[in-house]
């Protein structure tokens, strides 16, 4: 099953890049994320499942460490989803742990393939035999636990992150929204390194300690609910076609938003139904999702039901004011609420950017410039005098 499991979705990977502008695509991390996934599930066959000497000579140790770049991985998808994310230096440290196994199986790489199938031979019949391996400065048993134990850290920074940034995320409409894929694969993601996590510990505590957190669960059980957890990653794509062929969802997204963001002039709304709109309008904001930086025309205009056209129209003739002025005015005076109320008072002026939708600090700053007068620095130093 597992083996199935893992061509799938090193299929699944394929179509995503073959679909995908992958140099500049936030899907290029989420292939990646699936590509090293879907390795070890298929390392996790050959060691558990398989009896093929010459593959478990191949895969068993050699790319144990591309599981390290699992997690980095997905913590850029999860950040790509901003609007207007670019990739930093700074993150390249994400793949330092990455390196030091690399560094660590190193011994093992370099030794002879026909060495290799010798070991692979006893190993296959017994699978305690792993952790004999002769690795450079870190044996494989506790290697094996590191690699769970740095994923699931990782996985609560990326949550956290997750958390943080919700406001900025962009997603575009679809009948599967993506905001619920991305949770998803989070949660299956700390399914999979919890019991990967578990299950080494719980070994380490026997051979220590004679004890034991389930002795009830055979090894049989945690294999399948392995598999499992790899069936339903691999198959949660096929619910968002816009995730797996992107670059023609957003063709089509992008022909649509230019019909509707296309100027029209309406002289025939009357005095009732702007009115009508305004009350819409005021009861739409009231959940502020002018913090989203998805926030356009559009989006209201899917979520409120009217004419992108009426609204356009709205705007220029009964506020008196461009869409995007009327958006940085309301955001503006969100943060100028939250900073007078002393709830943000440990955020930089970055975070001040996107807790309020903007997708920079220059954007937030000149827009804040605008409406106040005074720099939000300036503004800040005046309430503490």
């Amino acid at each position: 099953m597992l083996l199935n499991v893992s061509i799938l979705g090193f299929i699944l990977a394929g179509i995503i890049l073959l679909f995908s502008s992958y140099r500049k695509s936030k899907n290029a991390y989420l292939a990646a994320y699936l590509l090293g996934s879907n390795l070890f599930s298929l390392i996790y066959y050959v060691i558990f499942e398989s009896q093929s000497v010459n593959l478990a000579a191949l895969f068993a140790i050699n790319f144990t460490p591309f599981y390290l770049l699992n997690q980095p991985f997905l913590h850029l998808y999860v950040l790509s989803q901003q609007k207007e994310f670019t990739f930093k230096p700074m993150y390249f440290l994400f793949f330092v742990p990455f390196a030091l196994i690399l560094l660590n199986v190193s011994p093992y790489v370099f030794i002879p393939f026909s060495q290799k199938v010798e070991f692979a031979k006893k190993f296959l019949n017994n699978a305690e035999l792993l952790y004999q391996a002769k690795l450079l400065f870190l044996p494989y048993y506790y290697q094996s636990l590191f690699r769970p134990a740095f994923n699931l850290i990782f996985l609560v920074f990326t949550c956290l992150t997750y958390y943080k940034l919700r406001h900025s995320f962009d997603y575009p409409k679809s009948k599967f929204n993506e905001r619920n894929f991305v949770f998803a694969i989070l949660l299956i993601s700390a399914s999979l390194n919890g019991l990967s996590f578990l299950f080494i510990f719980n070994k380490l505590l026997i051979q220590s300690f004679d004890m034991t957190l389930f002795s009830g669960v055979s090894f049989a059980t945690i294999n399948s609910m392995v598999s499992y957890l790899y069936v339903g990653q691999n198959l949660l794509l096929l619910f968002f076609p816009q995730i797996l062929f992107q670059e023609q969802f957003h063709s089509a997204s992008s022909e649509r938003q230019k019909k509707d963001l296309t100027p029209k002039t309406d002289s025939s709304i009357s005095q009732e139904r702007f009115l009508e709109i305004e009350e819409i309008i005021q009861a739409y904001i009231l959940e502020k999702p002018y913090l989203s930086q998805g926030f356009t025309l559009t989006s209201i205009s899917q979520q409120t039901g009217l004419p992108a056209h009426q609204l356009s129209t709205y705007f220029n003739e009964y506020v008196h004011s461009p869409f995007n002025d009327w958006k940085n005015k309301l955001r503006i005076e969100y943060i100028v609420s939250e900073i007078n109320d002393g709830k943000l008072e440990f955020l930089t002026i970055e975070g001040l950017a996107t807790s309020s939708g903007f997708a920079s600090r220059s954007n937030f700053n000149r827009a804040f410039f605008t409406i106040m007068n005074q720099t939000p620095t300036e503004y800040i130093k005046g309430l503490k005098k």
